[in-house]
């Protein structure tokens, strides 16, 4: 296994960094933490299938895709505005959708799992609550959420979608059962306008619930 930094080092010189549009870090044996700083016309990074533990990315304002599918990510800090494109399925992150929530201008977002013998051994995303900081990526149009934890919010996500993937056959005891009929129901709808009533009508629902809970415990 070689580190992923000093490869990267070697290989792209500081001073020969500026006209690079696309680098790839997968199927190099490349390992370890990962810091890319100030690539200024960086638009594609590809990790999939590496051994790679932590990526952050520092003034890389033109980057629009990363694919890290099938990799070993825990971190992942920095994310930039610019992205469009995100697939972080079957790796080790962890934590709510917070971390998503300014991606403006993204279309599509893969977060699941999918790797059924690194799920076997509690290898994989464990993402969990809600999918409500979603509704401020108002251009999404993509979703993998499929054998995650994530089991609320459905009523938040932008009326945008052309695909939900939720699959839970992997997980069968995931958090994200809860939650898939809705998903499934909510893809149904046709029509932004459809859309938009049926997540008014189930957000109205939610918080009449939530103020008889707050009124019985009272």
């Amino acid at each position: 296994m070689t580190n992923a930094q000093q490869w990267l080092d070697k290989e792209y010189p500081s001073g020969e960094r500026n006209n690079i549009n696309w680098l790839s870090f997968s199927y190099k044996n490349l390992t370890g933490e990962l810091v890319l700083t100030n690539w200024a016309n960086l638009e594609e990074i590809s990790l999939q299938d590496s051994e790679i533990t932590s990526l952050t990315i520092i003034n890389c304002p033109k980057l629009k895709q990363i694919n890290a599918r099938n990799s070993h990510l825990t971190k992942l800090e920095g994310l930039p505005v610019s992205l469009i494109g995100l697939n972080l399925n079957s790796n080790q992150l962890s934590g709510d959708l917070e971390m998503f929530s300014h991606l403006v201008n993204l279309e599509s977002l893969s977060i699941g799992n999918w790797d059924e013998d690194k799920i076997k051994q509690g290898i994989y995303n464990q993402f969990v609550g809600s999918l409500q900081p979603l509704q401020n990526c108002p251009k999404l149009l993509y979703l993998d959420i499929s054998n995650t934890d994530l089991n609320a919010g459905v009523e938040y996500l932008p009326s945008s979608f052309i695909g939900i993937c939720c699959y839970a056959e992997l997980r069968p005891n995931c958090q994200l059962t809860k939650i898939v009929d809705k998903l499934e129901q909510f893809k149904k709808i046709e029509g932004k306008d459809a859309r938009e009533k049926w997540k008014r009508e189930q957000q109205s629902k939610s918080i009449q619930y939530t103020s008889q809970i707050e009124w019985i415990k009272k």
